[in-house]
């Protein structure tokens, strides 16, 4: 083992690479990612390199979601889907491994295999963002025909409305007056989102989906791609997921079809054997709800309501929401767009 890779730093045992099998490990190293309680560790052992997930877990409830997570990711990977293949524990008990820390906590541990790779981005040029966009329609194609249901009960679909944001703005113009312009700005797209969320949305199938199939839980590899992050898979409307991701890989800043992109995609979709026909604008229903709790979270930051920064917010709040307006108007011309491919 490299002198000096293992740091204090680093919550990764020997009996944590024990537990799954990793073999005698050779260098270990912190990687950026992940959920802001939990830390990854790159570890390369002569079978390959890992990363290793450690979680506190204060609940059983946590602990059942990780173990289905566990038991989601392994049907994923053997119906092909593109993901990093979680490492089950070298007993054959599951995928986690429990450990105590020193002051008493419960660490969950998880092992995925490494995967070497670029990120994706938004908006990138034609000829690099198409096989990917292509890619993307047909893992998810892949991930909408698996026979996994969950064991532990996922939370219900909702979104921030009206009554939330009347209270949220209360509070801003008592707590942080300067923020009030951007609730202003937000409101034409808060009215757009709830006229289409309140129209009940008739759901033929559920299907598991992945929740946030953004360009941010994307690698591109030698192969194609992996999708990465996984953690928030549920029995939802496969075609609204599809939906979403064909606005933000398929389109352009102004909400236009790229090449024919969100058709293509559809056809790609389709070619898996999954279905999609798209009726009305509630197809789109997953990605304004994602996108209006969004938008909610980044308004408490940005009146010190949770403990990030609030300039951050701010910056997101003109960044990744209000910047999508114009393709919010254009969801119409998009829906005629993939009822015709």
């Amino acid at each position: 083992m490299r002198s000096g890779t293992l740091g204090q730093e680093l919550l990764c045992t020997p009996e944590a690479v024990h537990a799954f099998g990793l073999g005698p490990p050779t260098a270990y190293a912190p990687m950026a990612g992940g959920g802001s309680a939990s830390r990854l560790t790159r570890v390369e052992t002569g079978n390959g390199a890992w990363v290793v997930k450690e979680t506190p877990v204060r609940s059983s409830h946590k602990l059942a979601r990780m173990a289905d997570g566990f038991r989601f990711e392994t049907a994923l990977a053997d119906a092909g889907v593109p993901l990093p293949r979680p490492r089950p524990l070298r007993d054959g008990t599951g995928g986690v491994w429990v450990r105590a820390t020193a002051a008493g906590e419960r660490v969950a541990v998880t092992v995925r295999e490494y995967v070497a790779g670029e990120p994706a981005g938004y908006l990138e040029p034609l000829d690099v963002c198409v096989p990917t966009a292509l890619a993307v329609a047909t893992a998810l194609g892949q991930a909408h025909q698996i026979t996994w249901r969950p064991r532990v009960p996922r939370d219900a679909d909702s979104w921030a409305g009206p009554e939330r944001w009347a209270a949220l703005r209360d509070r801003t113009m008592r707590l942080s007056p300067d923020v009030a312009p951007i609730l202003d700005a937000l409101a034409p797209m808060l009215e757009f989102a709830e006229s289409i969320l309140r129209i009940p949305r008739p759901v033929r199938l559920l299907a598991p989906v992945h929740s946030d199939a953004n360009p941010h839980n994307v690698l591109r590899t030698g192969t194609g791609i992996c999708l990465l992050d996984w953690g928030e898979g549920a029995l939802r409307d496969p075609q609204t997921e599809l939906a979403s991701a064909l606005l933000v890989w398929g389109c352009d800043q102004h909400g236009l079809p790229r090449d024919g992109l969100p058709a293509r995609m559809v056809r790609a979709y389709r070619a898996t054997g999954a279905a999609f026909e798209p009726t009305d604008l509630t197809v789109f229903q997953a990605h304004l709800r994602a996108m209006v709790d969004w938008a909610f979270a980044l308004c408490r930051i940005a009146i010190g309501d949770q403990p990030r920064p609030p300039q951050w917010a701010i910056a997101q709040l003109h960044e990744s929401v209000l910047a999508w307006e114009p393709r919010w108007h254009r969801l119409p011309q998009l829906l005629e767009h993939v009822q015709a491919a």
